[in-house]
């Protein structure tokens, strides 16, 4: 049930590499351009959204999605004022487990 706060996490990265105040110096492997990261990170978020409300139903769903939005995000704050990244490292890693997650 947690693969809606794992996309949510890669949508919360994507839309801080669409800024250029978080986006790393070195560039990282698979990182989109800053045009396409706003987009994406939107896209990431309404998806995790759609996968809480298709697991758990309407009610449920948003109450789950509104709770892991929460957890992620706050994770992603934290994580990216530490170790900045390996933040948007694991944003992009993030997808690929959850889609695997969601294939078990």
């Amino acid at each position: 049930m947690f693969e809606a706060g794992l996309f949510a996490y890669a949508g919360f990265a994507s839309l801080a590499v669409a800024r250029k105040k978080h986006r790393p110096a070195r560039p990282l492997p698979f990182l989109p351009a800053p045009g396409r990261a706003g987009p994406i990170g939107w896209t990431l978020l309404n998806l995790s959204l759609a996968i809480a409300i298709v697991q758990l139903g309407a009610a449920q769903g948003l109450v789950a999605w509104t709770g892991q939005l929460c957890v992620a995000g706050a994770a992603f704050v934290l994580l990216l004022s530490w170790q900045h990244r390996m933040a948007i490292m694991i944003g992009i890693a993030l997808p690929f487990a959850a889609t695997v997650f969601l294939l078990l």
